[in-house]
């Protein structure tokens, strides 16, 4: 059997603290990090994302492999407007964070709005199965991303527990977390999902879906 993986990193920045998920497509174990301190800055980007390509469609190129003779030929896996963009390839080959690549993204109706949907409805009853509090949670996706924020922690492990509630890591292909404190008594979850080509179809994402939900009767609430 294959084996799955998940490399988990804190990464220091000036004014806050990001923790970056990778994971791979077939992940089916899960595993997230815990944060030990947030700031009240929201981390900035240590260095800038590259501009996502807007070149016309019949210039953009077919995918080809990393490292290959044909890395220019890459346009039409970063054109967020390309039925073969696909910001996995960015997250190595740009060093673009999921953030980052969010940020650059314009919103696709197509996505988002389904996205926006079933992310809500698999969050909400998760939330309300694991954790013993009240949440609200805010989805905004875009082209191949989707931020969500999740308000209601008062303390840092509650905003853990949050956090492990929602198990990112079974959500898309990479996460990145970004904590924030409003202020000593109100801690928000958020987090940006990023989605390889192949999830982006709903067919392929409500397989995944299923299986996070299998999860759900593990752990009981705090």
């Amino acid at each position: 059997m294959k084996t799955s993986f998940v490399t988990l990193g804190i990464i220091a920045m000036a004014g806050g603290m990001t923790a970056f998920v990778w994971k791979s497509l077939n992940r089916q174990a899960t595993t997230t990090t815990a944060i030990d301190s947030v700031a009240q800055v929201n981390p900035q980007p240590s260095t800038p994302v590259p501009a996502l390509s807007s070149k016309p469609a019949s210039s953009r190129a077919r995918p080809v492999a990393a490292g290959s003779a044909h890395d220019d030929n890459l346009i039409g896996n970063s054109d967020p407007k390309s039925r073969d963009y696909d910001p996995m390839l960015l997250l190595t080959t740009a060093n673009a964070t999921p953030c980052e690549l969010f940020q650059k993204e314009p919103r696709d109706p197509q996505f988002a709005d389904g996205r926006e949907s079933v992310l809500q409805s698999r969050l909400s009853q998760r939330l309300r199965e694991r954790i013993k509090f009240d949440t609200k949670t805010n989805i905004d996706c875009h082209t191949s991303s989707c931020e969500v924020t999740v308000h209601g922690a008062s303390s840092l492990d509650e905003m853990n527990a949050t956090l492990k509630a929602m198990e990112p890591s079974g959500l898309a292909s990479a996460a990145q977390i970004e904590p924030r404190a409003k202020d000593a008594a109100n801690y928000d979850v958020n987090v940006v999902l990023l989605y390889s080509l192949a999830q982006r179809d709903p067919t392929t994402y409500d397989q995944q879906l299923k299986q996070h939900e299998a999860r759900d009767a593990s752990p009981t609430k705090p």
